[in-house]
């Protein structure tokens, strides 16, 4: 449990600092609250990538864990810990945090990739042939996304 900070009286015309909670429910993130630069988070994606890269998917897990936790509207961070919740197997939680991301970023189809594999390796076709869809809507065919092709015939024809 949190303990409350005393209030401070405040002067006439002085700002009263938001804590860490006001940030979260005015919208903004532990990052802002945080007073954190985005060069000290992406030094830590950097990090996190690595690992996932390298296959050292624990040590993705926690770092794209807390990215996602400091800043929960950056589509990366979020799409780097559904992916390694992928990795790792734990389908159904990749699933609801790959949801969420699609909604940060509604151009990048490969949120949606990654939820149909999910859905796949849980038995869920029709979820699995919506989410293949919805990657198709968000332009996986463009050649910007050229690396997904592969991955996405092997699917068509699973799911046909």
């Amino acid at each position: 449990m949190i303990k409350d900070q005393p209030s401070k009286k405040i002067k006439t015309g002085q700002k009263r600092q938001k804590s860490g909670i006001h940030y979260l429910l005015a919208g903004e993130t532990l990052k802002t609250a945080r007073n954190m630069s985005d060069h000290y988070l992406e030094a830590i994606y950097a990090m996190a990538y690595g690992h996932f890269s390298a296959g050292h998917y624990q040590d993705a897990l926690n770092a794209f864990r807390y990215l996602s936790l400091l800043d929960h509207q950056r589509y990366l961070y979020l799409l780097g810990f559904g992916a390694t919740l992928k990795e790792v197997a734990q389908y159904t939680q990749a699933i609801e945090v790959l949801k969420y991301a699609n909604t940060r970023d509604k151009t990048d189809p490969r949120a949606s990739v990654c939820m149909t594999c999910c859905l796949i390796a849980l038995g869920r076709e029709e979820e699995a042939k919506k989410a293949l869809q919805d990657a198709r809507g968000r332009g996986v065919k463009n050649d910007k996304w050229h690396e997904l092709h592969p991955q996405v015939k092997q699917m068509d024809v699973l799911l046909a």
